[in-house]
């Protein structure tokens, strides 16, 4: 057994793996780009968690356990991706949500300057993506900029005229139907991303 075998490009290569994934799954969430890259990458996962399996097995089978161990580290964090999948991928989106405001920040900011329609206060949204397919539910994304910032507040504590103006604009925000859900989430002053699920 030599400590030379060990490594680090296992559990690097999963690490990596990881980290190049997500952006690519929240484009595919927002309709940028074809969901068949996050099929791809989901397939990608599913192959590289079985090669990582068998080279385990292979490393303990001739006796090289500190590859082994090595191997062993990678396909952990790729266990444990699949277990908080969820958890990862609400992370990974709010940290692209942010990356992504900031670098368009000057353009919306321009364009909630040069509106046209004379509100106060002023509500506007920007589309930023949505996914269906064939997936069981509608996913609607919008960067929403309001002055009043009612869009943070629960949907029974909006006024009347915020819900009234805002559902001319998007049902994004607005839509009641019990089977629509949205989460809204705050990036800096009046800026605010929203999320709606419909099932």
């Amino acid at each position: 057994m030599k400590l030379g075998e060990f490594s680090h490009r296992y559990w690097l290569g999963a690490v990596i793996f990881i980290l190049a994934s997500a952006p690519l799954i929240y484009l595919a969430a927002h309709g940028i780009i074809s969901w068949l890259f996050a099929l791809g990458i989901l397939l990608a996962y599913a192959a590289l968690l079985v090669v990582y399996v068998v080279r385990f097995g292979i490393s303990l089978y001739k006796r090289r356990y500190v590859r082994a161990a090595s191997i062993l580290m990678g396909a952990i964090i790729l266990a444990l991706l699949a277990t908080n999948w969820s958890s990862f991928i609400m992370q990974t989106r709010s940290i692209i949500d942010i990356v992504r405001f900031y670098l368009q920040r000057s353009h919306y900011l321009d364009v909630v300057e040069k509106n046209p329609i004379q509100e106060t206060p002023k509500l506007i949204f920007f589309d930023w993506g949505g996914t269906g397919h064939f997936l069981p539910a509608n996913v609607f994304y919008a960067l929403v900029y309001d002055e009043s910032d009612e869009v943070a507040l629960p949907a029974n504590l909006r006024t009347g005229a915020w819900n009234a103006g805002a559902s001319k604009k998007s049902r994004v925000v607005t839509a009641y139907e019990s089977r629509c859900q949205s989460e809204v989430a705050h990036l800096e002053g009046h800026f605010y991303v929203a999320t709606t699920v419909c099932q």
